[in-house]
């Protein structure tokens, strides 16, 4: 049967998705938006709490060094437990590790909230509890993303990953000014308190969830040969391994950007703490943005040559930005940062849970947020050089970093470039 033309009138242009609801179109289907409704709700927590626990830690000890200690124990457990947590959430019902995390964060919300209204917190409380939200990220992220395809028809897919993203980058403009407005009059325990509620409906969002059952293996094997079966899966499957590699490097060499951002506002710009937050605000609006756009397209093709352009931009804007001493100028960049870092992300996460079997995705879902783990070693090499070097030259290095990569992959492997 050859199949009819659409006319003008049904043709599903860009313009004409949004205006017919188009990028919420996954939302229609209830347990999607449970799951969604608790990413929103996981996310503003995030971002508040990460806002408390920094004052709280200045507060206490008035050291930037114990500052990239919590973000460090933050974020190691993403190494050490990540790609297990992608094994368990291939295993088990999804949906009750996501309760246990939420569980765990709360209780870890409620305690800490204690500690400083009671007046007895100390720092090595703020740490451990840090170590506890990475280790509670590192099993809820692989199944919650794992869990995403199962609750949506396939050419649903890419709208539902770029809702989950506009929901954290929603929460990203929204929750640490938030925050920061309520700790003067409810104090750091208030916005742990307010944090824990909200955590409240993201796990009764869950607990309402209905999910399919899990996909049962003929063959049980162990935790370890798991893992091994993920690796080798990951580097036979050269679309999944050059799709790793590109969510990778970006995101240890060009994501700290973020560390080297109170120096440009201070001492490149000149406009301070308030101009800080307006860069950091900006740039949540610019991935908001795209994520709505790409959320409104019926389907998106070319994929790969989208993730490659993507990424070569991100380099390119780190390194205008690094360049610019005009504020209003900077401002348009950081946008299109923002915009260009999340377009590559979604796109890469949508590709990954197409090509990956239901059986895999939670332990490739692991592998491709490994990355997150790695960031503290950007940071590392992205503080030392602008110390060294200054600010802007460390952030045009990291941006020529993420601009060869692109060009590299797409020329030495060019089915990267075809990906659908």
């Amino acid at each position: 049967m050859v199949e009819e033309e659409p006319t003008r009138d049904e043709a599903p242009g860009l313009l004409r998705g949004i205006r017919r609801g188009q990028p919420f179109r996954a939302l229609h289907n209830r347990d999607y938006s449970l799951l969604w409704t608790g990413q929103f709700g996981h996310s503003a927590a995030l971002w508040m709490e990460a806002i408390a626990r920094s004052w709280l830690i200045w507060q206490l000890t008035g050291s930037a060094t114990l500052l990239a200690t919590v973000s460090l124990l933050r974020a190691m457990p993403m190494l050490f437990f990540g790609l297990l947590g992608g094994v368990l959430a291939d295993r088990f019902d999804k949906r009750k590790i996501l309760i246990v995390c939420q569980t765990t964060t709360l209780i870890n919300y409620l305690i800490i909230a204690t500690l400083i209204a009671t007046g007895v917190v100390q720092v090595w409380h703020v740490l451990l509890s840090a170590f506890v939200m990475g280790c509670s990220m590192s099993f809820n992220q692989p199944a919650r993303t794992a869990l995403v395809p199962s609750l949506v028809r396939e050419d649903e897919l890419h709208s539902a990953v770029a809702l989950n993203s506009a929901a954290m980058n929603v929460t990203r403009v929204v929750g640490p000014g938030m925050a920061g407005l309520l700790i003067a009059p409810l104090g750091i325990s208030g916005v742990y308190y307010i944090s824990a509620g909200v955590y409240v409906l993201t796990l009764a969002t869950t607990i309402m969830m209905r999910v399919p059952p899990v996909i049962v293996r003929a063959e049980r094997t162990s935790l370890h040969a798991d893992m091994r079966e993920t690796f080798r899966y990951v580097y036979r499957t050269k679309t999944i391994l050059a799709l790793v590699l590109l969510a990778l490097v970006p995101m240890v060499f060009g994501m700290p950007y973020m560390i080297v951002m109170p120096v440009m506002a201070d001492q490149v710009l000149h406009v301070g703490a308030s101009g800080y937050g307006w860069l950091l605000s900006v740039a949540g609006v610019g991935a908001l943005v795209v994520v709505l756009l790409i959320a409104a397209l019926t389907r998106v093709v070319r994929k790969g040559l989208l993730i490659l352009i993507g990424i070569f931009g991100f380099g390119a804007l780190l390194m205008a930005f690094s360049q610019s001493t005009w504020f209003p100028l900077s401002l348009v960049i950081i946008a299109f940062i923002g915009l260009t870092s999340t377009a590559s992300r979604v796109f890469i996460n949508t590709s990954m849970l197409e090509i990956a079997p239901p059986e895999m995705r939670g332990r490739v879902m692991s592998v491709y947020t490994l990355d997150r783990g790695l960031v503290p070693l950007g940071t590392m090499v992205i503080g030392p050089l602008a110390d060294a070097f200054g600010a802007p030259l460390a952030l045009l290095a990291m941006g020529g970093v993420c601009m060869v990569l692109p060009l590299v992959m797409g020329l030495r492997f060019p089915f990267v470039r075809r990906m659908p």
